[in-house]
């Protein structure tokens, strides 16, 4: 059985781009909690139904494991983006042509991970908005414009994957 080669690929532009965008987002839905935290009810929406109803409600200090699972799933994407050899590749996967498919890897992770932090800070937001009641929660649409971002992520990076030689 082929042992993937073990090579350590420098972080691309792109890359750092995603990082910062990332980094700007954390901080910046952080400042937006800070200044929104006085106006806030000590119970806060915590859960909605299809139709945008409050069904469950919680601590105001929910938003903060909102924001902490955001920064868990950045560095868990982080974390893995480090170690591309152990994923899983087609059976063409050779020395000579590791480097492109791990770099294919990475920019697929780097997107994904940019997505997800999007997503999980508009979601922040909207939590915060909605339990200072400045305007009503995402609906269903913003996580399905999401899964769909995610998809075609996926997909693109799985065709240029298949123009690896």
């Amino acid at each position: 059985m082929f042992e993937a080669p073990k090579i350590h690929i420098k972080k691309t532009k792109m890359e750092w781009f995603h990082d910062i965008l990332c980094i700007c987002l954390f901080v910046g839905i952080l400042l937006y909690l800070a200044y929104m935290w006085p106006t806030l009810p000590d119970r806060i929406p915590i859960h909605y139904d299809l139709q945008e109803h409050a069904d469950r409600w919680g601590s105001k200090w929910f938003i903060l494991l909102l924001i902490l699972l955001n920064v868990l799933i950045y560095l868990g994407f982080t974390f893995i983006r480090k170690y591309p050899h152990k994923f899983n590749y087609p059976s063409r996967l050779t020395k000579e042509n590791a480097e492109n498919f791990y770099r294919n890897a990475n920019l697929t992770i780097s997107w994904v991970k940019l997505e997800t932090v999007i997503y999980f800070s508009v979601l922040g937001k909207n939590f915060i908005d909605s339990a200072a009641n400045k305007s009503d929660f995402m609906n269903v649409y913003g996580f399905l414009v999401w899964i769909c971002a995610l998809v075609i992520t996926v997909v693109y990076f799985l065709v240029q994957r298949r123009r690896i030689k």
